[in-house]
């Protein structure tokens, strides 16, 4: 149940979604509404109008991502050692994919570049790829099967890839995935995800008793900015995206599901793993 209600309460309160109901509740109430309702009707749409001009012009999306996307910086060059890494899913359409049977990829797919970089660096390490969402009435068909489709594709033997396919969120992620990697004290791994998603998805394996390495991929904005410009679309979409981290940020801490509000980087764990690069 509490699944659900994140979902709805994500889907209410999402820019996109907020944007419209003041376009049109306040186009509404301004055209058909009389005394202060037409008032308040045309407050709320120059609100939605003032607020879609400043996502178009003004970098919003910078601000807002940037903090969460710079939390945890890259690794300046790949660690020599692992004992295995963990994937987060999300990079995968799974609808479109069922429906043309194989793998499509999202904005989020450089989840899947990095799963099979790591899998050919690191030949002895673990690698886990967590995500057991599915379309409706076709549980078999989950991403994580598709992602191991998508490795094989790419070369790698059948079974290489660990596939986690019970989860449908990052707290899911965090205990289903230890289920199945069962990494033991003093193993270094690993945790690949967007980089806008590794303050929750570390503070969420934290809170699960799994220390992890983050290893960001997919940033979506530049550190110095862009400055002034037009994009309305894209611009929107990555201040929805951002949103949607910070809240799940606020969320998951009143729920206990994090370590802290905003986790942080610790110091680095000793390098005492087998799986070396070839």
């Amino acid at each position: 149940m509490l699944f659900w209600v994140n979902k709805l309460v994500w889907w209410l309160a999402n820019a996109e979604t907020l944007l419209l109901l003041a376009l049109s509740l306040g186009g509404l109430l301004a055209w058909l509404g009389r005394g202060r309702w037409r008032r308040r009707g045309a407050r709320l749409l120059a609100a939605g109008i003032l607020f879609a001009l400043a996502v178009a012009v003004l970098p919003l999306d910078q601000w807002i991502l940037a903090p969460l996307e710079h939390r945890f910086p890259p690794p300046k060059t790949p660690p020599e050692r692992i004992d295995g890494a963990v994937v987060l899913g999300g990079g995968i359409v799974v609808m479109m994919s069922s429906q043309t049977g194989r793998p499509e990829l999202n904005e989020a797919g450089d989840r899947l570049l990095a799963m099979i970089e790591l899998a050919e660096r690191y030949p002895e390490a673990k690698i886990v790829y967590s995500s057991g969402s599915y379309v409706s009435g076709d549980p078999n068909h989950t991403e994580a099967a598709f992602a191991g489709e998508l490795a094989e594709a790419a070369g790698l033997p059948a079974g290489r890839i660990l596939l986690e396919t019970a989860s449908r969120n990052t707290h899911e992620n965090a205990i289903e995935s230890f289920l199945v990697a069962d990494p033991q004290p003093g193993q270094r791994w690993l945790l690949v995800t967007s980089a806008k998603h590794m303050p929750r998805a570390v503070g969420s394996f934290r809170a699960a008793g799994w220390e992890v390495e983050a290893y960001p991929v997919d940033f979506e904005v530049y550190p110095e900015g862009t400055g002034l410009m037009v994009d309305f679309a894209n611009r929107l979409k990555r201040f929805n995206g951002g949103l949607k981290e910070w809240m799940g940020l606020v969320g998951y801490r009143l729920l206990g599901w994090t370590d802290s509000l905003f986790p942080a980087p610790r110091a680095p764990l000793p390098k005492t793993s087998p799986a070396a690069r070839p």
